[in-house]
């Protein structure tokens, strides 16, 4: 009897769970399009389970999927650092490039928050629903 019980358990999660959709924004303010791409694959695949996955971002899509949407384009908004950083440019950091990267790309950060976009969805949020969760980048 116990094992029926189980069984059935796991088929009503397994039929009920994947119904609920959450709201889901993700906040992704570096320009390293290496990084994006396994965000984008997270978001594709939360946006093909049914989730409305909203993000903040330097690097958009080429192909969205339905309930993947872009709140705040980061691309045009500063001076792109993609393919700027060569090997040169890295061997003259030495070993340890966390403090530069993390001054430029901290630096870009605030600079990001005081434009008009980013502070109108920040007093804006979306309210109808809801954000279940917040996914941030963060270096």
């Amino acid at each position: 009897m116990e094992k029926l019980v189980t069984i059935s358990m796991l088929l009503v999660i397994g039929f009920i769970l994947p119904l609920e959709s959450y709201r889901i924004l993700g906040v992704f303010p570096f320009h390293s399009r290496s990084h994006q791409m396994l965000f984008d694959g997270i978001a594709k695949g939360l946006a093909r389970k049914g989730h409305q996955v909203d993000f903040i971002t330097f690097n958009p899509m080429k192909k969205p999927v339905p309930n993947y949407k872009v709140v705040v384009n980061l691309q045009n908004m500063t001076e792109s650092l993609v393919n700027k950083w060569d090997v040169t440019f890295a061997n003259q950091l030495g070993s340890d490039t966390l403090p530069t990267a993390a001054t430029i790309c901290g630096n870009y950060l605030c600079e990001y928050l005081a434009m008009p976009e980013m502070q109108e969805f920040i007093k804006n949020p979306p309210k109808d629903p809801p954000y279940d969760l917040v996914i941030v980048e963060i270096k």
